[in-house]
């Protein structure tokens, strides 16, 4: 069938009020715009096609014949006079029969995507379909494209001729459909699909996105040619469909030869890295143990480089526990003009998505941003790292360039039920996943992780889970989660290891070569509620002043706060002593961020007379590349410790200054009651156990303790010595973890039904994917009435709604839970907090009970009750 059918000519797919131009643009035309792109992705992303097959499990030819067949039908609840009169005019003069005043219709409720799906249901017999149930999860998958799938439907109520001329006009677009696309592969509506591809929900969405965009699919009213001849046109033509994903950043080619050598062919690979070149390959679970600083970073991309260059894959996730990390790992692959992602992608320039809650403020994000804008006079220097307008601009849009890097709640949401959460489970289902430090998860998000675990597994996708501290039942559980054979427990000598889940078997290999070891001497000194005492002050004003660069790790904020104000108040350490924490404004932390990195990171200036000293909380115990001479830590649980340590001497140095060992002196309470920090860990069973093992191995060889040190604490065993009060607390917490277990499986489990009834939001995503309290979210704000202002006097706008949000995310601080009973009634959950300058770069609430400081964030006073 060539020719249009009469009939089908008379709805439109897009309309809109420009006063140049045609003012729609026809419904077969709009659908076979989205087709044409879907079918030039399948071309050209060999990667992508062969996810496709092998979870539809049948012929390439037949799996692409249901995919554009359906991809085509997405719109199909377009045929209907209620959608058709959201544009009155143009459906008036296309279609006679509403010209007809008395026909109305409630437009504005109708919804065209669940009623394509229910219009399906009901007039399969219509359309010759006989193998409904195995086409239901097909057309499920289209239907919800703008979002969310409703199953329920309003039939019209209206002039029958009406009724009868829209079913009909279904009809006739699903025959020249069928003759389209599936007669010529010798398929018809009466045969039975293969299994729905898990991609579909995703790839049918991002394709109606690319293909609605009207500079390159311009609106046609006149149906001067073929549906067929419209299909190859726009398909083929450099002009449309080409030119769209080319445009949108959505496929680059990966290039042929991959693996450390190629992406790292300056570095001498060592410990996991020399393993990954001969890794067995294909969709599958891999699992790097090594200590911190070891490279496992680089290993894992280059282990998704040989996977994504052999088509198991067409870009990269990195999900990484905090927005800290997520900015960091951003810069480490962005950063070199001749880096990983360009090697990977030789032939064009990576795109990049940067997905967190504040990612659009994070600076190296903006200016890859403003690289995409057009030709600058650095040329190839600024465009090495381009990314796509239209993907850094919308939340719905994450993980779809080549690069993605976000936090591990933006991941979790992929199997939350949020809307648009297909669009995020195609992204990382077409990616090769790398989850960055996994230990780090409580149970809540454990059991979310396992649910994205089996999610990749089912789309035919990969995943590369890194941890330096990995206890060994989650060890198991991971493993289980992806299913294949079951290898033996790791041994204590098994570290560093690298586990591979291919095809239904499990390998192990471990480097060949030993870690050189670190040795380091602890110190436990117990002081009252963990705080600082003068000698350790003193110790710290000694190694700043020989030299050292110092970290000191507090487990609260206010802590960290005080001991910080302490330091500064020695007139010697005054403008040596930076503070970093969670508790500033974005605008600030990221500043504060990027300091940190140069000042104690691997590239850090030394010298004798160029002593610091951070203090910070557990914002600089995961993924950041630092490196400590001295550490002083709060004491923690033992996998946290040993993170916190692995930024100690992390780099191989010629000379280091003010100390001649690796030593890390541990603050501990003064007997068993463990306070504050006890909740913050849950159970003190562990912080004990910490305290008693580093008392008894006082010195330790890195990285050979790690894995026998997470066993020996984690054992189920008692201790002798353990106080019997420890083993109460600790029953309480394991319940508590079977509660969040539970509570993530019910919620996961929900996304199953196709309500999806959560907004995509900022908010949303903390509350659905962290288990728990939840902070409060607080703006400070210039006092003395009138429209509000920032503190710098910025004016929050209330006629732009974007600029606002901005606005209010920038200057916005997470604040513990416990504050909102001192805090002003909050607004849309937002708590505006007055406050008068008092100079210094210091702000105090009208009440007194808050501060807010460029150096140390925002606080609550003493004098708060």
């Amino acid at each position: 069938m060539n020719e249009f059918p009469e009939i089908l000519k008379a709805y439109w797919g897009k309309a809109h009020a420009k006063d140049a131009g045609p003012s729609h643009h026809l419904f077969v035309y709009h659908c076979l715009d989205v087709a044409a792109v879907a079918a030039r992705w399948w071309e050209t992303d060999a990667a992508l096609r062969s996810a496709f097959v092998r979870t539809g499990r049948a012929e390439e030819v037949l799996v692409r014949a249901w995919v554009l067949f359906f991809v085509a039908l997405h719109d199909l609840g377009k045929l209907d006079f209620r959608f058709q009169l959201k544009a009155r005019l143009v459906a008036e003069a296309l279609n006679p029969l509403l010209q007809n005043p008395k026909i109305e219709a409630e437009k504005n409720y109708f919804d065209h995507g669940p009623a394509g799906l229910n219009w399906f249901k009901r007039e399969k017999a219509a359309y010759g379909v006989s193998a409904d149930e195995e086409m239901k999860p097909w057309m499920d998958a289209v239907a919800g494209h703008h979002g969310r799938p409703d199953p329920g439907f309003k039939k019209p109520f209206t002039d029958p001729k009406v009724q009868n001329h829209d079913a009909e006009a279904r009809k006739q677009w699903l025959f020249l459909l069928e003759s389209m696309f599936l007669k010529p592969v010798g398929l018809s509506l009466a045969d039975a699909p293969p299994p729905m591809p898990d991609l579909l929900a995703g790839f049918c969405c991002v394709c109606d996105w690319i293909g609605s965009n009207d500079d390159i699919f311009e609106y046609v009213a006149n149906p001067d040619v073929s549906p067929r001849d419209y299909f190859n046109s726009r398909t083929n033509d450099p002009e449309f469909a080409p030119r769209a994903l080319d445009e949108s950043g959505m496929t680059a080619r990966p290039a042929d030869e991959a693996g450390m050598a190629r992406l790292y062919s300056a570095l001498n690979p060592r410990g996991v890295q020399t393993l990954i070149d001969d890794l067995p390959l294909g969709p599958g679970l891999f699992l790097i143990e090594a200590p911190t600083g070891q490279g496992k970073t680089e290993a894992a991309t280059a282990l998704a480089s040989r996977l994504i260059s052999a088509g198991f894959g067409s870009s990269v996730v990195f999900a990484l526990p905090t927005q800290a990390t997520a900015n960091a790992m951003l810069g480490r692959l962005t950063d070199e003009k001749d880096g990983p992602a360009r090697r990977m992608f030789p032939d064009r320039p990576a795109q990049f998505v940067l997905a967190h809650g504040k990612a659009r403020f994070n600076h190296r994000f903006r200016n890859l941003k403003r690289a995409a804008l057009g030709p600058t006079a650095q040329g190839q220097e600024e465009a090495a790292a381009q990314c796509a307008k239209w993907l850094a601009q919308s939340r719905k849009r994450v993980f779809l360039g080549q690069f993605g890097v976000c936090t591990v709640d933006q991941v979790l949401l992929s199997v939350l039920p949020v809307k648009h959460n297909f669009v995020r489970s195609f992204g990382i289902g077409k990616s090769v996943l790398i989850v960055d430090e996994v230990h780090a998860y409580d149970s809540y998000m454990n059991e979310l992780l396992n649910r994205v675990i089996e999610r990749q597994k089912r789309a035919g996708g990969s995943v590369i889970l890194l941890s330096a501290t990995l206890p060994e039942s989650r060890r198991a559980e991971i493993l289980k989660k992806w299913g294949g054979t079951m290898v033996e427990p790791a041994g204590d000598c098994d570290y560093p290891l690298v586990t591979a889940a291919v095809g239904g078997d499990v390998v192990t290999r471990r480097p060949a070569m030993p870690e050189i070891p670190k040795p380091v001497r602890f110190a436990v000194r117990q002081t009252p509620d963990m705080r600082p005492d003068d000698s350790t002050v003193w110790e710290i004003v000694e190694k700043v002043r020989a030299g050292a660069l110092v970290g000191v790790v507090c487990n609260l904020v206010a802590d960290a706060q005080a001991f910080a104000a302490r330091l500064r108040g020695i007139p010697e350490l005054a403008d040596r002593v930076d503070l970093f924490h969670a508790r500033f404004r974005f605008q600030d932390r990221d500043r504060i961020e990027d300091h940190v990195l140069k000042a104690y990171g691997k590239q850090a200036e030394r010298s004798a007379s160029g002593g610091r000293v951070v203090v910070a909380t557990q914002v600089i115990e995961q993924s950041l590349d630092l490196d400590f001479d001295w550490i002083v830590t709060h004491l923690c649980p033992i996998e946290l410790l040993i993170q916190r340590v692995g930024r100690l001497w992390r780099h191989a140095r010629d000379a280091r200054f003010g100390v001649s060992n690796a030593e890390c002196l541990v603050l501990a309470p003064e007997g068993d009651d463990f306070g504050l920090h006890a909740l913050i860990y849950d159970t003190p069973k562990w912080l004990w156990r910490t305290r008693d093992l580093i008392e008894r191995s006082p010195e330790a060889e890195f990285p050979a303790v790690n894995r026998p040190w997470l066993r020996e604490v984690f054992s189920e065993e008692p201790w002798i010595g353990e106080p019997s009060e420890l083993e109460a607390a600790h029953e309480k917490y394991e319940n508590e973890q079977v509660g969040k277990r539970y509570r993530a499986k019910l919620l996961s489990s929900a996304d199953s039904d196709g309500t999806n009834p959560f907004e995509d939001t900022e908010g949303k995503a903390a509350i659905l994917t962290r288990d728990g309290e939840m902070s409060a979210k607080v703006v400070p704000i210039l006092a003395g009435g009138g429209a509000r202002r920032s503190l710098e006097g910025e004016a929050f706008p209330n006629d732009d709604e974007f600029k606002l949000g901005e606005l209010l995310d920038r200057n916005s601080v997470n604040a513990p839970h416990s504050w909102k009973k001192f805090l002003p009634k909050p607004e849309e959950d937002v708590y505006f907090l007055e406050m008068s300058a008092e100079g210094d770069g210091r702000w105090v609430s009208t009440d007194g009970q808050f501060s807010y400081n460029h150096y140390f964030g925002l606080k609550m006073e003493e004098t708060a009750s």
